[in-house]
């Protein structure tokens, strides 16, 4: 068995990072893979002002779209939380602080052995299929970033995040050269809201027919419905944030999140759990321990719109998918 564990927008502005020493209760400890949204760029000599000074990387970001978010490399030490962990870059803060910040980032996580996805100093680069294999299993990982793609997406000369219509990916090509048994696909879409949108539905659609086997997505900020489709796909519209605090005071339902834990046996049989979390008014998430409580009540009713039927046991969501794998 092959276990993966996914979540959403994370990062370490306004952290105090002695408090995410509980992280390794929501992500457990036997999770081979673990998958979460850098929504911001490390770098440990950065200025947020427009200094001159070449011992500093400037973030000046886009101010009239969006907050700028730096962190301290420091931060992702608490979040190598499996064997295999990975950073999902391609998102709309990733070029906060230009290319030099994109370089450190991956750098950064080079360096602490956390893998990256999703963005680059190039379209090449930042479009680049990234390939794990556990226990035998090969997971082929793609990442698309939906929000401000004209400011922060790559281009053939230029660094930033990866786009789906840049990148083009043909998948089936993907499992043919990497000998993928599973595709993955990150995708940072949609805006500040507990429903899934069209674009969204139209986006998981299209990746499905096209050959993505399962969707991670995140943006919206909130959690969102999940759906599992007759042909064994599966989509999480929104898993929602996980670790964030920004400057201004969040709406309720952005201090809810769920962390799913996708299980793939070797029968092709694929079990998930998901865990209902809470996020504090410091930014920092606790697993809920309210039974029956409001976050997997909701993602249930909500995934009944798209004929996925979320079991809940234990305060826990239960979503059985059986012979996944082709």
């Amino acid at each position: 068995m092959v276990s993966i564990m996914a979540v959403g927008d994370s990062i370490g502005y306004n952290i105090e990072n002695e408090n995410l020493s509980n992280l390794s209760s929501i992500i457990y400890n036997s999770t081979d893979i673990f998958i979460f949204n850098l929504e911001g760029v490390l770098a440990d000599d950065a200025s947020l002002s427009n200094s001159s000074s070449s011992a500093v990387i400037i973030c000046e970001g886009f101010p009239s779209h969006q907050s700028t978010f730096v962190s301290n490399s420091t931060f992702v030490d608490y979040l190598k939380l499996a064997p295999i962990t990975i950073a999902n870059l391609a998102n709309n803060h990733v070029f906060d602080c230009g290319a030099t910040g994109i370089n450190e980032t991956k750098k950064v996580l080079e360096e602490k052995n956390i893998l990256s996805v999703g963005a680059g100093q190039d379209l090449q680069e930042a479009c680049e299929p990234l390939l794990v294999e556990h226990k035998g299993l090969r997971i082929a990982f793609v990442s698309y970033n939906f929000a401000l793609e004209n400011l922060v997406s790559a281009q053939a000369n230029r660094a930033g995040g990866a786009s789906m219509d840049a990148c083009n990916h043909e998948y089936n090509k993907i499992r043919l050269q990497k000998g993928a048994d599973l595709i993955i696909a990150s995708i940072h879409l949609g805006y500040w809201s507990p429903n899934v949108n069209e674009e969204q539905i139209k986006v998981v659609q299209h990746l499905f027919r096209l050959g993505v086997d399962i969707v991670i997505g995140h943006s919206p900020h909130m959690p969102q419905a999940i759906a599992a489709t007759k042909g064994g796909n599966l989509a999480f519209f929104s898993v929602g944030n996980f670790i964030l605090r920004p400057d201004y005071v969040m709406p309720p339902l952005a201090h809810t999140t769920i962390v799913p834990k996708i299980d793939i046996y070797p029968d092709n049989t694929v079990n998930v759990t998901i865990y209902p979390v809470r996020i504090d008014n410091e930014g920092i998430p606790h697993l809920e321990e309210k039974s029956n409580n409001e976050i997997i009540s909701r993602i249930a009713k909500d995934s009944d719109k798209f004929n996925t039927s979320l079991e809940i046991h234990d305060n826990l969501g239960i979503l059985l998918i059986k012979q996944y794998l082709e």
